[in-house]
């Protein structure tokens, strides 16, 4: 199989605006590809290991360059980061409107299908999904949850922690400003990657001392995201055996004192 072919297959059926993201970063997509790797981020570490496996193609959620149409940035890290994409040969796609467009999200059903939870998507909401969960669950709850299905080391609670919550908002990775979705009546818990803290999270914080049941998760943007793209990597290898996928993953980018 071609790469182009590969690529043709995973965006079939979705339709994303003419000026996306996704598009093919580097390497030449009549390339006969063996050896796929998957991954949230190009980080230089995942890159680098991607060579050493022997990747023919990379596919990635997040840019490489540090900005979101992976313009090019004139800095060292940069310089060095295009060096190891040149050394790997290997074709580069990213994978980014495709999974948010298709419907359900990709990446929501990567990070319901690792936790394990039963719920039912209503709508969708400035930088997320709305959902209803047949089971209450505390934002305390919903954490530990997270810590342990997503290998997440530490989730962060805003607001209300113990009270039992079914209106979910999930607004996994970056999502921009989120307030007029936390803002609504019928959303309780909102799930975030990342997040303005004093747009954001001081109204959550506000919200609980006032006695409202309003909370909020923040769970990183790779703790967020990387169980969508890890679900399509599995997908993927089942579809097509006679080509090898690995899913690269990337730590959190952070290091907390208690891990060292």
């Amino acid at each position: 199989m071609k790469a182009k072919e590969l690529i043709e297959f995973i965006t079939r059926n979705i339709t994303v605006g003419e000026r996306t993201c996704d598009t093919v970063k580097s390497g030449d997509t009549q390339k006969e590809i063996r050896k796929v790797a998957v991954t949230m981020l190009p980080t230089a570490k995942m890159l680098t290991e991607a060579i050493e496996w022997g990747a023919d193609m990379i596919i990635e959620h997040e840019p490489i360059y540090f900005n979101h149409m992976d313009e090019h940035i004139d800095s060292p890290v940069t310089l060095k980061k295009e060096e190891l994409v040149k050394r790997s040969g290997a074709v580069l796609f990213r994978f980014h409107d495709y999974p948010h467009t298709h419907r359900p999200d990709m990446i929501d059903a990567g990070f319901i299908s690792a936790l394990g939870i039963d719920v039912k998507e209503t709508e969708k909401v400035r930088g997320g999904h709305l959902f209803v969960s047949s089971t209450p669950m505390t934002a305390k709850e919903f954490a530990l949850l997270a810590e342990e299905k997503l290998k997440i080391a530490h989730v962060r609670i805003c607001g209300s922690t113990d009270t039992p919550c079914t209106k979910f908002a999930f607004c996994l990775g970056a999502s921009g400003d989120i307030f007029e979705t936390v803002v609504r009546d019928d959303v309780e818990c909102v799930a975030v990657g990342e997040v303005c803290e004093w747009r954001v999270a001081e109204y959550v914080r506000d919200a609980a001392f006032f006695g409202m049941n309003k909370s909020l998760l923040i769970l990183g943007h790779v703790g967020s995201e990387r169980d969508g793209m890890e679900l399509m990597c599995k997908e993927l290898k089942s579809l097509f055996p006679s080509i090898e996928f690995k899913y690269f993953d990337n730590e959190e980018v952070y290091t907390y004192t208690d891990k060292l």
